[in-house]
């Protein structure tokens, strides 16, 4: 942060709330886990008093995922041991869902077992055979938007939803399982009626333009007592979870919540460089321009490739060929193309719109000995004979099974016994071998089951570990994760293929696979342009962006045009280049005797 900025106006217990409004997030943890962040001062008076003291417990850091909340633990404890402090209780930093959790633990005396979002929507479909393809993802989508805004589930005379909803949580409360929203609603109800006593009387919150009205409406319950203040950092330019139910206007309900909330407004980016802010910015031009802050004087900073591909083979290709320049070509004009300076594999990132573009880059990248990762899909639980020994242990305790697989036979006296009680019984019974229960995903299994205490415990376990979760933050691969993934991240390169109408802005699954049913709306415009300028504002020193005329998606061949948002951006200062397709034709050779 700047020094300016550092001096902005925090809060003290019973003082008017704080928003800082950022144009991008890389001040926002930087702010959460400053010392001088802390609450303090007085709302509104340029310079503040001395900090004061407050009791760690007393403070509540809210972060968008687990992941964030262990970065920002990391750093709080470097600088308490900077400042001799080292044996300072930390404060509570965490999702809302993760306090919740542990809330409802320790009211009901054991914990749930926690569905993820897909198991979730097995369970309802499960429970109400009657709704089938668009139908149930419709009702679905309905039911789940409806619990995060806060708002009458839409009926419609004859459709059944009411009482599909019914059947969902009659259910889920007969086999004691619950999904991420029942934890809020649960924390919630608890706080209204008085029978939660919150701890916090300081409450930090990052990423606050992506919380949803339910979950805003926790957070203005452990703030309701005057004695309580808050501290809240977003971008309204990376609001990407509308689907989910994130709320519009953030802002403007922060400010009815809190009158006399004091808004600060960061500009100076500490990331990017000047000509990625610069592209970015493109995107919103009415909004105020960030200024960069960082060294523009290493090779290769701040540079910009445009790539146009005839086909999507050819711009994997291409992005392969820029990855291995940019680790180290064995070429001179390779090296003077980039400058000395080369990158590690963890400095690089493929970011794109949805799962199913990442498979044919990292097939592509393997191939040239690029090491490489796809979060989600290298965790052990990713391993499809893992998924079978979870999936037999889901329908143990009453969760919908997936559809992936045949399911796994085995007497349930046998699966309480868990993972080393399965290898004895399975032993060599395909698809399992002793290859298998030696190796490093099953071994991983059986840690994890010992350290969450059984089945229920991992199965919460994994059902957390989202992709944005998974990511990590120093692995040493090339990493191919979603734009949604990314957030929160940075890297010093990073490439953003399939930037194409349809793909970015996306236009929805059944428009792309040639099976579009009516009630399937297409995502916000809106939000897809502020997803593109997250994924923009990843890269520190390099950006690639990449389209493609024709691509195999889904099965089947589709032809975009390229992104409607690269014509909103200035690219007179990006490298750009194509490669045409060429047409072969075959000439038929006359004889001498052709008749």
């Amino acid at each position: 942060m700047a020094p300016e900025d550092r001096e902005a106006p925090l809060v003290t217990a019973g003082q008017a709330p704080v928003g800082a409004m950022t144009g991008t997030d890389t001040a926002g943890t930087d702010t959460a886990a400053h010392p001088e962040a802390a609450p303090q001062g007085e709302a509104k008076k340029p310079r503040p008093a001395a900090p004061q003291r407050v009791a760690p417990e007393t403070v509540l850091a809210v972060t968008f995922t687990r992941r964030a909340a262990a970065e920002m633990r990391e750093r709080l404890a470097a600088l308490a041991l900077r400042h001799g402090r080292a044996n300072l209780s930390p404060p509570r930093i965490d999702t809302l869902h993760a306090v919740a959790y542990d809330f409802w633990t320790e009211s009901d005396g054991q914990a749930p077992v926690l569905l993820s979002e897909e198991a979730a929507k097995r369970l309802f479909a499960e429970v109400n055979p009657e709704f089938r393809g668009a139908r149930l993802s419709a009702a679905w989508q309905d039911l789940s938007l409806a619990r995060e805004t806060m708002t009458p589930l839409p009926v419609y005379p004859g459709s059944g939803e009411a009482q599909a909803a019914e059947n969902y949580a009659r259910q889920k409360a007969a086999w004691n399982l619950v999904d991420f929203t029942d934890l809020l609603e649960f924390w919630l109800e608890k706080i209204r009626v008085g029978s939660f006593t919150s701890p916090f009387r300081h409450i930090l919150v990052d990423e606050v333009q992506d919380l949803s009205p339910l979950q805003l409406a926790v957070l203005a319950g452990l703030a309701q007592s005057p004695e309580v203040s808050v501290f809240a950092i977003g971008d309204p330019n990376q609001s990407i979870y509308g689907f989910r139910g994130a709320a519009p206007d953030m802002a403007g309900r922060l400010a009815r919540l809190w009158p006399d909330l004091a808004t600060v407004s960061l500009t100076d980016n500490y990331r990017s460089a000047t000509s990625v802010l610069s592209l970015a910015a493109g995107l919103f031009p009415a909004a105020p321009r960030l200024t960069p802050r960082r060294r523009e004087d290493a090779p290769g900073h701040g540079e910009l490739q445009l790539f146009a591909a005839p086909t999507a083979a050819a711009e994997i290709s291409w992005i392969g060929e820029r990855i291995r320049r940019l680790l180290g070509g064995t070429s001179l004009t390779l090296t003077k193309d980039l400058g000395a300076q080369t990158l590690s594999p963890g400095d690089i990132a493929v970011l794109v719109r949805f799962k199913a573009l990442a498979p044919p880059i990292r097939r592509s990248l393997d191939r040239l000995g690029i090491p490489c990762s796809v979060p989600e899909a290298d965790a052990f639980f990713a391993e499809p004979r893992i998924k079978l020994l979870l999936d037999a242990a889901a329908r143990l305790l009453g969760m919908a099974p997936s559809d992936e697989a045949a399911p796994l036979r085995c007497p349930d006296r046998i699966l309480a016994k868990g993972p080393l009680g399965l290898s004895a019984y399975l032993g060599d019974i395909p698809p399992f071998d002793r290859l298998f229960w030696q190796s490093p995903a099953f071994k991983q299994l059986c840690r994890a089951f010992d350290e969450h205490g059984g089945w229920g415990g991992l199965l919460s376990f994994v059902s957390s570990q989202s992709e944005l979760e998974l990511v990590g933050r120093t692995a040493e691969k090339v990493r191919i994760m979603t734009l949604h993934a990314a957030k929160g991240l940075e890297f010093s390169a990073v490439f953003l293929p399939a930037l194409e109408d349809g793909i970015l802005p996306f236009a929805g699954t059944g428009l792309l696979t040639g099976n579009a049913q009516g009630g399937q709306d297409a995502p916000d415009p809106d939000e897809e342009r502020r997803l593109f300028y997250v994924g923009l504002t990843r890269a520190r020193d390099r950006l690639f962006v990449s389209h493609a005329a024709k691509r195999d998606l889904f099965g089947r061949m589709v032809m975009l045009k390229a992104s409607r948002y690269l014509g909103e951006l200035d690219l007179s200062g990006v490298k750009r280049s194509a490669l045409v397709a060429r047409k072969v034709s075959q000439e038929k050779q006359l004889g001498l005797l052709a008749p």
